[in-house]
């Protein structure tokens, strides 16, 4: 809600992002916590969704513009005339995400979430059993639960694993990594240690996903009868499609290696200090 002005104006990407993470790290938190908020918070889960995908569409017209801006500097100067037509047809698509975005700030149903996420978090209405018990008895179980369904998701994935179950592995692991952070303060090192790993793998899968939407993009924008370009637009974007699609070859090679470190000693250390905090 505090980054609500500035996703107004329009003026700041980062704005958009970050309100992107909040809005997941909340619905994170009801999901973890179900048993403990008050019953009529289930719906806001679902809403907080409906603003997410919102955002997203402005979210991801600045992630393809950050791909024309770093992809410009290795394209010849003669053949750049292809990007800025692009670039201009980002900042037009841009401008009716932005403008679909404060139409839903400015509804009924935004104001209804407003109000209801406020009335969350002045409390009270924690009046669960499960609310009244310590974080130290209730927080294991649920770490360890989503922990061990992450790890058994992994298993099954490797350098050649579909995109998308890589990516829903992507998601996976940042619900973990959310979960582990809102009781770190009470595990110490252990848990800030593994939250590191977590996010080292969260940002390669990540990238990767980038990479290989990059291009899939960038042969669909060459074909795009609505999109006017030069003549030359189909050999520019091919050639930066394959150094996308050969970015996301060589991220999918680091991928087993980068899971491995987020199992292990760094799990054990953490589980054996929440049995003990629990004791």
């Amino acid at each position: 809600l505090v980054l609500e002005p500035a996703i107004r104006k329009g003026e700041d990407a980062e704005s958009v992002h970050d309100m992107r993470v909040a809005i997941r790290r909340v619905r994170t938190a009801l999901r973890l916590f179900e048993d403990m908020v008050p019953g009529w918070a289930d719906g806001l889960r679902n809403e907080l969704r409906w603003i997410a995908q919102t955002l997203g569409r402005l979210r991801d017209l600045d992630v393809q513009r950050g791909w024309l801006v770093a992809s410009s500097e290795d394209v010849p100067a003669e053949d750049r005339a292809v990007l800025h037509v692009l670039d201009d047809v980002f900042v037009a698509r841009r401008i009716d995400a932005q403008n679909a975005l404060v139409d839903a700030l400015d509804s009924t149903r935004f104001e209804r979430l407003r109000t209801e996420l406020a009335s969350l978090a002045r409390g009270p209405g924690l009046a669960s059993v499960e609310a009244q018990r310590p974080i130290g008895e209730v927080a294991p179980p649920l770490v360890v639960r989503r922990y061990r369904a992450m790890q058994a998701a992994g298993r099954k994935l490797g350098p050649h694993s579909p995109t998308a179950e890589l990516h829903a592995f992507r998601i996976r692991t940042k619900r973990v990594r959310y979960a582990i952070e809102f009781v770190a303060p009470l595990y110490g090192k252990p848990a800030f240690s593994l939250t590191k790993q977590l996010t080292r793998l969260q940002d390669l899968l990540g990238d990767l996903h980038d990479a290989e939407l990059a291009a899939h993009r960038l042969r669909e924008y060459a074909a795009e009868p609505d999109i006017e370009l030069p003549a030359n637009a189909a050999f520019v974007l091919g050639a930066l499609s394959e150094r996308s699609a050969r970015r996301a070859r060589k991220l999918r090679r680091r991928f087993p290696k980068r899971f491995e470190r987020v199992r292990g000693d760094r799990w054990k250390d953490l589980k054996k200090t929440m049995t003990h905090r629990a004791e």
